[in-house]
């Protein structure tokens, strides 16, 4: 795989979903698939997570992106 989302320890089954989605959401706007912005779409999610539900730092800072 040229880019993967990741966790580096255990995570919450609430906000996991929440991320997920989000990071679909974003590369898949505008009936685009544009998987080059993965990346971005991580960023895009974590950022969404930390603004609508303030969790602690333990709760994003897992997720992580490797690749291009």
């Amino acid at each position: 795989y040229r880019s993967v989302i990741a966790t580096m320890w255990s995570i919450s089954d609430s906000h996991a979903p929440q991320v997920a989605n989000d990071v679909y959401r974003f590369l898949f706007k505008d009936g685009k698939n544009d998987s080059t912005q993965v990346a971005e779409a991580l960023h895009y999610a974590i950022q969404n997570l930390q603004l609508n539900t303030q969790p602690s730092f333990a709760t994003w800072v897992p997720f992580i992106h490797i690749g291009v």
